[in-house]
């Protein structure tokens, strides 16, 4: 009978009934090859946990002023496949030990004994090597359950988290009933239950970890649910986790192009702040969820505000027009309509329409007037904003009738060309008039030289003449000065 219920997983391998120590089903301990096994010698070490079993692996010691990054590894593999990148950074120490079982390492892994080495390890370092500034715990997949809980014992500085679950159960009965939906989910849990029982609960040692931490989890994660990491997320209470969406599989983090430099450039900073726009898009899409309660979040201003004010700090449009969003509505924080200008200029510095549409609808005269210009010519269509002339019309006389210049120029030019209203060339010259007379606009000018103002076309003729209206974007042009004199003449037979 146990044999039926057999499953292949891809996270936990061959389950079966008849073979449930949580040992062989969750590690898959992996030898070291013969070139594995002696590269970077020189920074080998062999560490003796308390009761006498063997741990292997490398130490790069840079210094006390460097920071410390202690690296754990999958359930298939062993801490050998990143040494060399270790090796090549020289602006960090490492340690890198191989679990028991794994590598040269002797002995069994088992998770109490795992987290116990984990921890005498780095006592180890600060007892032999030259210090860090700082100590960052980094873990991949199933090392992630042991980072976790050594970061919550040790007290890190920072926690890196690369595809991490909330408890191997949870994944387990996930993939399991992906992989077998015909069988009842009760007799699946139970099974797993009896396979896997209760270890590496990362969720329940979440709450502990005070640093700051980052996620990153693969879009198309074909070994851990995305469910299984939110829950995880969702239990550091002590800390804002960031988050971020890598695009790729389960295993192909390190081969993807970008992630390497975005790892290491997370091991001290926000990597939102290395302009990777799919880590700024991930600290305003984890802000969204909490400020619009989706996703299984619950709505939370100030961890919105959070998240928001991260993707500002990395230089982020979104993240910008989101804390605007919050100062304006006060959400998260009291409401300051100066402070959420600020914000929304920010963003519409960066070409954002809806920063540009907030700061018209706050009140701005110059930027009625532009988003009137992104109705009129389509310019912020890929932001969703259509070409629309009537919302053009609309937008111009807002900035008009909050007095400024190019919403009175804007307004006679629509009903110069029956944009948005029917043509009408009495208010087309109104509006020029308008224009003209508030900042002596030399386009109102024209237009109103166009229109057979003989008055408009000879001071038009002596801009472009002299050129002195340069800084409005009219220059010297000698055969446009000829085409206006010869207008206003023609006027005045």
């Amino acid at each position: 009978m146990a044999e039926a219920f057999a499953v292949s997983h891809p996270f936990l391998g061959k389950l079966s009934l008849s073979s449930l120590a949580p040992s062989q089903l969750v590690y898959m301990p992996y030898p070291a090859d013969p070139d594995e096994k002696f590269g970077h010698m020189e920074h080998h070490v062999t560490i003796r946990a308390k009761d006498g079993t063997e741990l292997n692996g490398w130490y790069f010691d840079r210094g006390a002023d460097k920071p410390l990054v202690v690296a754990y590894h999958g359930k298939g593999v062993h801490i050998g496949w990143a040494v060399e990148d270790a090796a090549n950074d020289h602006s960090r120490s490492y340690l890198m030990i191989n679990y028991r079982g794994y590598g040269d390492s002797q002995g069994v892994a088992r998770e109490k004994d795992l987290i116990s080495d984990a921890c005498e390890c780095i006592d180890w370092c600060r007892n032999h090597g030259s210090g860090y500034s700082s100590l960052v715990i980094a873990g991949c997949s199933l090392g992630t359950g042991i980072a976790v809980q050594v970061a919550a014992a040790v007290k890190a500085d920072k926690l890196i988290l690369i595809a991490p679950y909330d408890c191997i159960y949870n994944a387990a009965v996930h993939l399991t009933h992906h992989a077998c939906p015909k069988i009842p989910l009760f007799i699946l849990k139970g099974f797993c239950k009896a396979c896997v029982g209760n270890i590496l609960r990362s969720v329940d040692y979440a709450p502990q970890v005070t640093c700051p931490v980052v996620i990153f989890m693969a879009r198309t994660d074909d070994t851990i649910p995305h469910e299984s990491t939110w829950n995880l997320f969702h239990a550091f209470t002590a800390t804002h986790p960031e988050t971020v969406w890598v695009n790729c599989t389960h295993n192909d983090f390190f081969q993807t192009p970008g992630f390497k430099e975005l790892f290491f450039h997370s091991i001290e900073n926000s990597p939102a702040q290395l302009g990777n726009e799919d880590a700024a898009w991930s600290l305003v899409n984890t802000g969204d969820d909490y400020y619009n309660g989706n996703n299984g979040f619950e709505q939370n201003f100030d961890k919105a505000l959070h998240y928001y004010r991260s993707a500002a700090d990395a230089n982020f449009h979104w993240g910008y027009f989101n804390l605007g969003k919050c100062y304006r509505e006060g959400h998260g924080a009291p409401q300051n309509l100066d402070e959420a200008r600020k914000w929304f200029r920010k963003a519409a510095e960066q070409q954002n329409f809806w920063a540009l549409l907030a700061l018209a609808e706050l009140g701005d005269a110059a930027c009625m007037n532009e988003v009137g210009d992104c109705y009129y010519d389509g310019r912020a269509q890929a932001q969703g904003c259509p070409i629309s002339p009537e919302k053009a019309l609309h937008w111009y006389r807002q900035a008009a009738e909050h007095g400024y210049h190019w919403g009175y120029f804007n307004l006679g030019k629509c009903y110069a060309e029956g944009t948005g209203t029917p043509k009408d060339e009495l208010e087309a010259r109104k509006h020029f008039r308008k224009a003209a007379d508030m900042e002596d606009n030399p386009w109102a000018l024209r237009s109103l030289a166009e229109l057979g103002d003989a008055e408009a076309a000879l001071r038009v003729a002596h801009y472009y003449e002299t050129g002195c209206k340069e800084n409005r974007g009219m220059m010297q042009d000698d055969a446009q000065a000829r085409h206006f004199r010869t207008l206003a003449q023609s006027y005045t037979h």
